[in-house]
């Protein structure tokens, strides 16, 4: 084989990189139990960044307080803050599931592990919404 013959590495896919991973098709559950990790993880951080941005307003006296807090009581926003609640369940009962997993408990039943977190995680999140909005 001469110096200048090279094997030659297939084409990188289009979905290489950041969009990739997001890319479910072809994957296994685990994938996506992760990817649901990683994104309520993303998201949650986005929302620490805005709570403090909203804290701030705290110190800037009663006027722009008063103000947020007439905005914490729009039903927009209350619909909003239902999201925060469904993406701590999810990331919670989820990440709680891969550690087990990842420390060799119950690894022949993630399937069922990973069904049983999203559906306890739903079933939370509709109690919480039915009690955020007065109707239980």
């Amino acid at each position: 084989m001469s110096a200048t013959s090279r094997t030659r590495r297939p084409a990188k896919s289009p979905l290489h990189g950041a969009a990739g991973w997001a890319n479910l098709r072809g994957r296994h559950l685990g994938s996506v139990a992760f990817l649901t990790n990683r994104v309520t993880g993303l998201l949650l951080i986005g929302y620490l960044y805005l709570h403090l941005g909203v804290l701030y307003l705290r110190t800037e006296g009663p006027g722009s307080w008063a103000s947020v807090l007439h905005l914490f009581k729009n039903h927009y926003f209350l619909a909003l803050e239902s999201l925060l609640i469904l993406f701590i369940l999810l990331h919670g009962l989820n990440g709680l599931r891969l550690a087990l997993v990842g420390t060799g408990v119950g690894v022949r039943h993630h399937k069922t592990w990973f069904t049983a977190a999203m559906s306890v995680s739903v079933a939370l999140y509709v109690v919480v919404v039915l009690a955020m909005f007065g109707v239980i």
